[in-house]
């Protein structure tokens, strides 16, 4: 399986994720990454004294993007600087994402991603689990 990009930051195939030493550090992508169903805006309107209702459409208001992600680090500062590196280069900005296995979504923002829960994962390092998810706007 291919890595998960998300604008300039990548997240591995979570197959690498040990080699014969062990964990490997880095950040890998974890689970299924979910495209939620896209949305459109309708509004219902009614007119006196005419029975039934008119539609109006808005058009497209974009979807939901999420996965699971996991980030190792030989330290909890390594880990937290890691983290918040991708949380500035995602922030205020529009970029593109291509899913493993997936064609690219373009015009995708970070809606968040958050601090996990932190522990010892072997091997020197700490391990973060947590999710990142991404709204495409249109």
């Amino acid at each position: 399986m291919p890595a998960w990009s998300v604008g300039s930051v990548t997240y591995s195939d979570p197959i690498s994720i040990s080699d014969a030493g062990g964990l490997v550090a880095g950040k890998y992508w974890h689970g299924d990454v979910l495209l939620g169903t896209k949305i459109y805006e309708r509004r219902l309107f009614s007119y006196p004294g005419v029975n039934g209702l008119a539609v109006k459409s808005f058009g497209y208001r974009g979807r939901e993007i999420s996965g699971e992600v996991v980030y190792l680090a030989t330290s909890l500062a390594n880990l937290r600087s890691a983290i918040e590196a991708d949380r500035s280069a995602l922030a205020n900005t529009t970029f593109t994402t291509t899913p493993p296995d997936g064609s690219a979504l373009s015009n995708c923002q970070l809606e968040s991603l958050d601090d996990g829960e932190i522990s010892p994962a072997g091997n020197g390092l700490v391990m973060m689990r947590t999710r990142l998810v991404l709204r495409q706007l249109r």
